[in-house]
Parts: structure tokens; C-alpha cells; sequence
């Protein structure tokens, strides 16, 4: 299994606060890809400027190439219009207990 990571700020590069809607469509995109994902409101720095960020986790467990979660990388950062997002991605081991 591969979990991904991606870390969005919630104020864009113009210093304004990215509205609910656009953040709420950044979830959705991961969400599409990934079937389900959980999202964390963090404090984040970049440029050592305190920001607040989303950070959205998702596992997928083929272990997938990783091109689109680059891709969804950009995404992101248009969505929320951010100088950069940063992703992540682990293999990690565990497993899904389904009824």
C-alpha cells in the first residue's frame, strides 16, 4: 500500500485566504482519484511565514506510479493558487477490514 500526502496552504500567494469552496474542491480532486481521503487542518511554514494548510492523506493499495499524484500536485496549487504544493508518498503496511 502507498499513502500519499499533499500539503496545501489555506492562504494563496497573494495572501488571502482561499475560500471554502476552492479548498472543498481541492478535497473533491483527491477524493476522485483516490475513492476517500482524510484531511487535516495544520499549521504549516513556508518561507518562514506561519501559515494554516490542509494536509489530505489518502492510501491506495496498488502501489501506483506516482506520475498523477504529481498531477494532482498542480492541481492543487491552481485550485488554491499556492506558489508550490508539496507531496509525499510512503509504503506503508497494513490492510483494509471490510464487512
Amino acid at each position: 500500500m502507498t499513502r500519499y500526502r499533499w500539503y496545501v496552504g489555506k492562504v494563496d500567494k497573494d495572501g488571502q485566504d482561499v475560500p471554502v469552496v476552492d479548498q472543498d474542491t481541492a478535497i473533491r480532486l483527491v477524493d476522485r482519484y483516490m475513492s476517500g481521503c482524510t484531511v487535516y487542518h495544520a499549521v504549516g511554514y513556508w518561507q518562514n511565514q506561519r501559515e494554516l494548510s490542509l494536509v489530505i492523506e489518502a492510501i491506495h493499495p496498488d502501489n501506483p506510479e506516482s506520475d498523477w499524484a504529481a498531477s494532482i500536485a498542480w492541481d492543487l496549487r491552481r485550485i488554491c493558487r499556492q506558489n508550490a504544493v508539496l507531496w509525499t508518498l510512503e509504503t506503508v503496511n497494513g490492510g483494509l477490514v471490510e464487512e
